[in-house]
């Protein structure tokens, strides 16, 4: 004979569907996976900043650290891909978990100020292997300016694709 699997709560016997439901609602986690499909979560998408050689540049901070350069990557068919990818899939949902932790942290006292919290996350497009979080790195500007961002990100690996047509290049 089956049962039904319950939850004890002070010798309460609940359905587990019914409390799934009850804390659904009353959940502030829920507001991250219900936003409306025009709404997005920001992600920024970069390029490296490379020498004539192909290595990344890289600049010294006020505090002697050096980080690397990149740059805002330029309109192409593959970014705009990544973007339809980024807006679109579970990893929009995981974007938006993750700036609903990022409010959350922000109303705690003395942090409202903190840029890793208030900078949207970044996506470098890299042809270096990477996939683990980094934090910090230099945005250079289109007239060359530069910016100290201490945020997160993350590399992406992209290889170049055979000619032909394919609906989205291959990301690892």
């Amino acid at each position: 004979m089956l049962r039904k699997k319950a939850y004890m709560n002070k010798g309460v016997r609940v359905p587990i569907a019914i409390y799934l439901l009850a804390m659904l609602a009353v959940c502030p986690l829920r507001k991250a996976f219900s936003a409306q499909p025009g709404e997005t979560a920001p992600a920024g998408i970069l390029r490296p900043a490379t020498e004539a050689q192909g290595y990344v540049i890289q600049a010294t901070a006020p505090d002697g650290k050096a980080y690397p350069v990149f740059r805002l990557a330029e309109d192409s068919r593959l970014v705009q891909n990544v973007r339809v990818v980024l807006s679109t899939s579970f990893t929009q949902q995981v974007l938006r978990l993750d700036r609903y932790a990022r409010d959350l942290l922000l109303h705690k006292p003395g942090r409202a100020r903190e840029q890793r919290l208030t900078e949207p996350m970044y996506l470098l497009l890299s042809g270096e292997e990477g996939g683990f979080a980094r934090f910090g790195f230099w945005l250079e500007g289109p007239n060359g300016g530069r910016r100290l961002v201490m945020a997160g990100y993350v590399d992406l690996v992209v290889r170049r694709l055979p000619a032909g047509p394919r609906p989205l290049p291959t990301l690892s």
